[in-house]
């Protein structure tokens, strides 16, 4: 509002000082004879404020313009901090193989913050992962986390990057490869073998 403001002034000041520049300066070196004057003034009076109420719908727009750009970017760079931020903090979780009391309540605060900048859409798959690994961890069990991680992940790059990071049938059967691949780390020793025996290259 203040950047507004000043260039409402600065135009104002501008439009003034033209007006008396054109007044005094045929005044002042007669360039024009008594008659003709006040005709020429109006005639160019007229087309300062045409030029001056253009120049500052101009200059409103760009201000606004600039205002909302450099909104979104501080929003852009905010979502990206907060993704980051619940990605690590749920790793850690994942880490420990437990889920205690305060994990239990960083995980909502950190949801809170990614719901303030997320699709209800968004919101729910992302909930539903981290129910699932959640439900994995109680259980006890060493699980690949990869398909769950990917679909979070997916929801952040949508948010991020709108339309853009729609993925296509390709994208969508290298994340299955890539599943697949980190699904075979995560096995164990004797589902290794079975695997091998099945899947020979």
């Amino acid at each position: 509002m203040n950047k507004k403001r000043s260039t409402i002034v600065l135009v104002v000041i501008g439009v003034f000082l033209l007006i008396s520049v054109f007044c005094l300066v045929p005044l002042l070196f007669r360039i024009y004879d008594n008659n003709s004057l006040w005709p020429n003034f109006y005639g160019a009076l007229m087309g300062v404020i045409l030029t001056a109420v253009t120049t500052v719908v101009l200059l409103l727009g760009q201000t606004s313009s600039e205002e909302e750009k450099e909104r979104n970017t501080k929003v852009f760079e905010e979502k990206i901090s907060v993704y980051k931020e619940f990605l690590k903090m749920f790793c850690k979780i994942v880490e420990d193989g437990k889920i205690d009391e305060t994990n239990k309540i960083q995980l909502q605060f950190q949801l809170s913050y990614i719901a303030m900048h997320t699709k209800s859409v968004h919101i729910r798959q992302i909930s539903e992962q981290v129910k699932n690994i959640v439900l994995k961890i109680n259980a006890d069990r060493i699980e690949n986390y990869m398909p769950q991680l990917f679909t979070i992940v997916q929801s952040f790059r949508e948010e991020l990057y709108g339309d853009k990071s729609k993925l296509s049938v390709e994208d969508k059967q290298n994340i299955d490869s890539a599943i697949s691949n980190f699904s075979t780390i995560m096995l164990t020793k004797e589902e290794k073998e079975e695997y091998l025996k099945y899947n020979k290259c």
